[in-house]
């Protein structure tokens, strides 16, 4: 019986980075499409030097470079572009709140 146990045994590294990389696919994932749905929006308005920074809990960071564009982002078109952006996501990932941050890279 033991000898059964041996064989059927998987090697801890093996179920670690199943379980990992399970968990990492789920949360790259989200990421990825928010990333190719802002690119998408960038080509039609004026978004250059913003990007996606981080998603968790249905709300969305969009970092940026200057502070007037993100004061004009936050007060008067961030309900213009959540919609843009829940219409490019389709609804994967869920998307209730969009929030901007100055940043730089």
């Amino acid at each position: 019986m033991n000898e059964e146990r041996r064989e059927s045994a998987v090697p801890i590294g093996e179920v670690l980075a199943r379980i990992l990389g399970a968990k990492e696919r789920e949360s790259v994932r989200p990421m990825q499409r928010l990333q190719a749905a802002w690119a998408r929006l960038q080509t039609r308005g004026r978004l250059e030097g913003t990007r996606v920074s981080a998603y968790a809990a249905k709300a969305v960071v969009i970092e940026v470079r200057s502070p007037p564009l993100c004061a004009e982002l936050a007060q008067f078109r961030r309900r213009e572009l959540l919609s843009s952006l829940r219409a490019e996501l389709g609804g994967d990932p869920p998307l209730d709140e969009i929030k901007f941050r100055l940043g730089a890279w």
